[in-house]
C-alpha cells in the first residue's frame, strides 16, 4: 500500500482486498508482509494509522501474515508511536534518513538533525523492531566525503536493512550529482553503473554487519562483487562515495576496500 506524504486515499477495505486477493495467489508456506511504503505512514492521522494496522491485525492473528512493514520520518518517532506499532503487530520500520550529515539534511530542508536519527533508531531497537535505515548519496550540498561518512555513520547504528537510494532525476539529470557538467547521456549512464556498484557494496557491508546471516549468503554478494571487477585490470571501480579496490590478504582472502574521492 502505498502512502503519499503525510495522507492517503487507501481505504481500510482496499487493505482488506488487496490482503484476501494476494493470499489466494501466495504459497501458504511463505513468509508474508504488509507494507506501507511511499511516505510517512506516523505522520498520518492517528486514527487511519489505527484504522489500517487494525484491518490488518486479524490475519496476524490468524497466521495468515506474519506481520507489518512500513517507512516513516525519524522525527514522526516516539514512545506512544511505537507502543501502538507494537500493539498491532508491527515488525519492520523502515526511517527515511537520507543523510546524517547535518548541513546536507539543512540544505535539503529534512527539517531534524543527525541526533534525531541516532535517537529515533535506538528507540526503535529498543522495542525490538526491525529497524530499517534509507540513505541518498548526492543530495544538495553533499561531497564524496559526507557521503561516506554518512554510510559509517549507518553501519554503527546496526541496522537490519540498509537502503540505498539515488537522488531524483530532474529533467534527465541525476539530482546534484557530484560532476554536473557531464552530459545528459553519459550521466544517465554513469548513475546506473554507480547506482549497481554502490547497491552491491551497501548489501555486502550489512551482511558483513549482521552475523546471523551465513557463509552462503555473503558468497552470492562477493561474486557479484567480482563480476564488477572481472573486466578492469586495475582492480578498482568507481562509486558515488568513492574507488572500490579489490585486494587480498596474507591467506589470499578477497577483500574489497573503499577509498573516498576527495577527502
Amino acid at each position: 500500500m502505498k502512502i503519499n506524504g503525510r495522507e492517503t486515499d487507501v481505504t481500510c477495505s482496499d487493505i482488506k482486498e488487496i490482503i484476501e486477493e494476494h493470499l489466494e495467489l501466495l504459497p501458504k508456506n511463505s513468509e508474508k508482509e504488509v507494507a506501507f511504503f511511499g511516505g510517512t505512514f506516523t505522520g498520518i492521522d492517528k486514527r487511519i494509522q489505527e484504522g489500517y494496522l487494525a484491518t490488518v491485525k486479524p490475519y496476524i492473528d490468524r497466521g495468515l501474515i506474519d506481520g507489518i512493514r512500513l517507512s516513516t520520518r525519524p522525527d514522526y518517532i516516539n514512545e506512544k508511536i511505537l507502543d501502538l506499532l507494537l500493539k498491532y503487530g508491527v515488525t519492520t520500520i523502515e526511517l527515511g534518513v537520507q543523510s546524517l550529515d547535518d548541513e546536507v539534511l539543512a540544505k535539503s530542508e529534512r527539517g531534524y538533525k543527525s541526533n534525531i536519527v541516532e535517537a529515533a533508531s535506538t528507540l526503535i531497537k529498543s522495542y525490538g523492531f526491525k529497524l530499517g535505515i534509507q540513505i541518498m548519496p548526492g543530495l544538495p550540498g553533499s561531497s564524496n566525503k559526507t557521503d561516506y561518512e554518512t554510510a559509517e555513520k549507518v553501519l554503527k547504528i546496526k541496522p537490519d536493512i540498509i537502503n540505498p537510494e539515488l537522488p531524483a532525476c530532474h529533467q534527465g539529470h541525476p539530482a546534484n550529482m557530484h560532476d554536473s557538467n557531464i552530459p545528459e547521456k553519459e550521466a544517465k549512464n554513469s548513475a546506473l553503473s554507480k547506482e549497481k556498484a554502490w547497491n552491491l557494496f551497501a548489501e555486502y557491508l550489512t551482511l558483513r554487519q549482521k552475523q546471523k546471516k551465513t557463509d552462503e549468503e555473503l558468497s552470492i554478494i562477493s561474486d557479484k562483487m567480482e563480476k564488477l571487477f572481472d573486466s578492469d585490470e586495475n582492480n578498482t571501480v568507481e562509486t558515488m562515495i568513492g574507488a572500490i579496490t579489490r585486494t587480498e590478504d596474507h591467506n589470499g582472502n578477497r577483500r574489497w576496500i573503499l577509498e573516498v574521492s576527495g577527502a
